[in-house]
């Protein structure tokens, strides 16, 4: 591991799986590491980031609320990428019906899958939006109906989330998957 992750992982690394830390997704780290996460973004069908969209603070029509505190980078032992998540608050509106806490994008080396690492995420996913909003009342995503794409809608629904609406894009069809959030006390 080069000495700028060891650093950050000393500041700000929880141990997620064994051998793997997770950390807060910063520009700087974007920048470190773009190229890893282009490669491991296009495991995920049907769409496709370059470095600028994950450096983007918006898009059209949507501003990424919280992205800088709500998402994370995942690394293995010898400062690999094994995963992301870009998460951000998504206000109600005509195309989501639900104020949530976001789960805009999510992937995991196929290395480093079964090792319960996703699962780790959607825990950090949930504890964030309740530290991040005390009033949040639901996580949301969305994912691609495409029977290649079932086991990941079958690990979501595991997780505790619901199909609710269909999206419908030009190229593509999504599920909006929701799940409440839990409330601690």
């Amino acid at each position: 591991m080069n000495s700028v992750i060891k650093s950050i992982v000393r500041q700000f690394g929880e141990p997620l799986a064994r051998g793997t830390n997770v950390l807060t997704m910063t520009k700087p780290l974007v920048r470190q590491h773009a190229d890893a996460l282009c490669s491991l973004h296009r495991s995920i069908p049907y769409v496709s980031w370059g470095p600028e969209d994950f450096l983007a603070d918006s898009a059209p029509g949507r501003h990424f609320t919280g992205k800088w505190d709500l998402s994370c980078m995942v690394f293995d032992d010898v400062g690999g990428l094994a995963g992301f998540m870009v998460a951000y608050l998504r206000e109600h509106s005509a195309g989501h019906p639900y104020r949530s806490l976001y789960l805009h994008r999510m992937a995991v080396h196929t290395r480093h899958r079964g090792q319960g690492i996703a699962r780790r995420i959607l825990t950090l996913y949930d504890e964030r939006a309740r530290h991040y909003d005390p009033f949040l009342e639901y996580l949301t995503l969305q994912t691609n109906i495409d029977p290649a794409n079932q086991w990941i809608i079958d690990f979501y629904e595991r997780m505790g989330f619901e199909k609710t609406v269909l999206v419908r894009y030009p190229e593509k069809t999504d599920w909006l998957m929701v799940r409440r959030l839990t409330i601690s006390r």
